[in-house]
């Protein structure tokens, strides 16, 4: 049966010869996404935690334990515009794939004992000294309660604490849980914007 493949692709703003080629090939905008970072003091330290939440590494060698991590993580992203599904066992291949982990920069927030959010970091930045939060998410129904906040600054505190100079991440700027609020709250400030253009190109009938 026929079927069809999506395609992103990312321009700045201000490439409109650019914007115009992707208009003419069938993409429509789909999304606005920022680069966004923090220089890191070396004196950031973990939040103190309200009554019932508490953050701690995942253990990432518990199968039950990283099949939650991830659902929190795909729930969290349901309602993103072009987020697409990453069933767990793809999840469970692109992380075996990396070239390193370092477990204890992941960290999953419990309210009274049930895991409602999770930050998970990747070693991209590590050579040009910054920690890289890849995804922070919270479930919805828990949303406004401090905890992707606290999620965060124990993420910062852990990456100065190795002396990393900085901390980046990305975000899209039209999710609804306005993310960038958050971010902007901890001091981190854009690098750069870029649009996310979208097609879907259908497969050829067999």
């Amino acid at each position: 049966m026929p079927g069809g493949v999506t395609v992103h692709s990312g321009v700045i703003g201000a490439e409109a010869h650019y914007i115009g080629l992707l208009e003419a090939a069938g993409f429509r905008f789909l999304k606005r996404s920022a680069r966004m970072t923090i220089a890191l003091t070396g004196e950031e330290r973990r939040p103190e935690l309200p009554p019932g939440l508490t953050i701690r590494p995942v253990a990432h060698d518990d199968d039950s334990e990283m099949r939650v991590f991830h659902s929190i993580i795909q729930s969290a992203f349901a309602d993103i515009p072009g987020d697409l599904p990453t069933p767990y066992e793809s999840y469970k291949d692109m992380l075996a794939a990396l070239p390193s982990i370092a477990w204890d920069e992941w960290f999953v927030a419990e309210l009274d004992g049930v895991p409602v959010g999770a930050l998970q970091s990747s070693d991209q930045g590590v050579e040009d000294s910054e920690g890289w939060v890849k995804s922070l998410a919270v479930l919805k129904e828990h949303r406004g309660k401090g905890v992707g906040g606290a999620l965060l600054r124990t993420a910062l505190a852990t990456y100065a604490a190795k002396g990393r100079a900085r901390a980046g991440l990305g975000v899209d700027l039209t999710n609804p849980t306005n993310a960038y609020r958050l971010y902007e709250s901890v001091g981190m400030r854009p690098a750069y914007e870029a649009d996310i253009y979208e097609r879907v190109v259908s497969a050829a009938a067999e």
